[in-house]
């Protein structure tokens, strides 16, 4: 499988052969109806299990799935991180392998709940794995697409305040210009670095 960045893909959890320099990691997955369109969901289900199965060196993660909710592993009242075993990866597995597709998109609702899970983290470097379309829209707002997506990037970046790295993997968005953009200027805003996952 190719990466379709330009620059080299070179960020230690590999993530479509980006080298993470963390030692936990919050996966969040758009599981929203666009993501069902072309087997965009099964190729981001499979980039993160694959990612999961190869967690050398990491010490903690946790998974959000969303759509105008979150589905979450693991799941407690606190929103503490898996401590990275055998058993967890297996259950985590399990878990991304049983989560059904859903409709609408909350991101700025999804990315709380990631930074959440990041922000009770024990000790180390984290990042927030974003692995979606960059689009969207959610219920509660009414604004046009773009207008939603762009006042919902910028307030993520503003909650994070530089706090967490966030590495967005764009999938199969060739084409989609503004959605590009929006996560180059996430990655660009949050210490991280966008990819494209086209197959």
């Amino acid at each position: 499988m190719a990466c379709a960045e330009p620059q080299q893909c070179s960020l230690t959890l590999t993530v479509r052969d980006r080298q993470l320099a963390a030692t936990n990691v919050v996966f969040l997955i758009d599981r929203s109806g666009s993501m069902q369109d072309s087997g965009e969901l099964v190729l981001a289900k499979r980039e993160v299990v694959l990612a999961l199965s190869e967690s050398e060196g990491i010490e903690t993660f946790a998974i959000v799935f969303f759509d105008r909710s979150q589905l979450v592993f693991p799941r407690n009242e606190s929103d503490e991180p898996a401590v990275v075993d055998h058993e967890t990866v297996l259950a985590g597995i399990d878990f991304i392998n049983r989560v059904p597709g859903g409709r609408e998109t909350c991101l700025r609702q999804a990315f709380e709940r990631a930074i959440r899970f990041a922000e009770n983290v024990p000790e180390g470097r984290t990042a927030i794995v974003y692995v979606g379309d960059g689009g969207g829209t959610c219920p509660s707002d009414r604004t046009e697409e773009w207008e939603h997506l762009q006042r919902a990037f910028r307030e993520i970046t503003s909650l994070n305040d530089q706090r967490f790295q966030i590495m967005p993997f764009g999938v199969r968005i060739v084409g989609r210009h503004f959605q590009t953009k929006i996560l180059h200027d996430l990655a660009t805003g949050n210490g991280g670095v966008y990819t494209h996952i086209r197959d």
